[in-house]
């Protein structure tokens, strides 16, 4: 209870800081209603994290009475599908078809860095990035319109990285992840920690989002297992289940240990990768239903 009720503080902070951002014209202009696009993809190996964004804001805007100053708010689902094309094509088309006053989204990493560019262009058109965490969304191409309530992938990463060798004596580690740009922000993270503590080498894998057959990075991670620590899983969504299964299938449980990066093993993953991932070590700067006083 106490988890959902700090889940609902933060929502309610989310959305009261778009309040916030959006200009006095933009509210004058809204008079009948609030229109707030909420973009995230909805199709493919992220669709679950679209879905729990969209249900996020329904919860936020349930809070709060769905009402900002006074004015009904329409929220508006579109599917970005963890593309960055499709993420500006998207955002365009509700900003000049459907008149939206704001925007929540995007989640995937290129998409929100493909969103900040398409942001300069729009300078009064307040963005609340919802999940998006590459480093520069709001860091080195940082746009004053763009908002981030939350975290970057390096940030975790790099505690993990110290992690694995300050505490589990892992200074070699495989690290197999999707090939854009969040997972490869997670591994500079992650690498940043690990060598700064004194690990020794990871060697990278990437592959395409939306693979469902990993054996021939399998079969080279096996050839490859006797010489390394451990195994990194820098992989989300329905990417992460399927390679996971496969990691077990292979039967390479039996010649490296696995961990995974911050998706890995999220509540989008755990329900369907069943008890293997008890145990497992992951990192994040939030876990939902875990009870700590902290």
């Amino acid at each position: 209870m106490m988890n959902r009720r700090w889940k609902i503080v933060f929502l309610c902070i989310m959305f009261v800081g778009l309040l916030v951002s959006l200009p006095a014209g933009v509210l004058a202009a809204a008079k009948d209603e609030i229109r707030i696009a909420v973009g995230g993809p909805h199709t493919g190996f992220a669709a679950e994290f679209g879905a729990e964004e969209f249900r996020g804001a329904e919860l936020a805007l349930q809070e709060l009475g769905g009402k900002i100053a006074g004015r009904p708010v329409k929220l508006m689902k579109t599917d970005t599908k963890c593309d960055a094309s499709e993420a500006v094509k998207k955002f365009r088309d509700s900003l000049l078809r459907d008149k939206v006053h704001a925007f929540i989204g995007p989640v995937c990493g290129s998409s929100g860095l493909a969103i900040v560019e398409w942001a300069r262009d729009y300078p009064d058109m307040p963005i609340l990035i919802a999940y998006s965490a590459p480093e520069d969304v709001t860091m080195r191409k940082r746009q004053y319109n763009v908002l981030r309530p939350g975290w970057t992938g390096t940030q975790v990463n790099y505690y993990l990285g110290k992690y694995v060798v300050e505490e589990k004596g892992w200074k070699r580690v495989i690290m197999i992840g999707q090939d854009y740009s969040f997972p490869w922000g997670q591994a500079h993270g992650f690498i940043r920690g690990f060598c700064r503590s004194g690990g020794e080498k990871v060697y990278k894998i990437y592959h395409p989002p939306n693979t469902e057959d990993y054996s021939s990075y399998l079969l080279k991670i096996r050839s490859m297992a006797k010489d390394y620590d451990a195994m990194a899983l820098n992989t989300a969504g329905s990417d992460a289940v399927a390679l996971f299964k496969q990691f077990f299938e292979f039967g390479l449980d039996k010649q490296i240990k696995l961990f995974g990066f911050t998706n890995a093993f999220d509540s989008t993953a755990l329900p369907t990768l069943g008890d293997k991932a008890i145990g497992m070590i992951s990192a994040m700067h939030y876990c939902e239903g875990i009870e700590y006083a902290k």
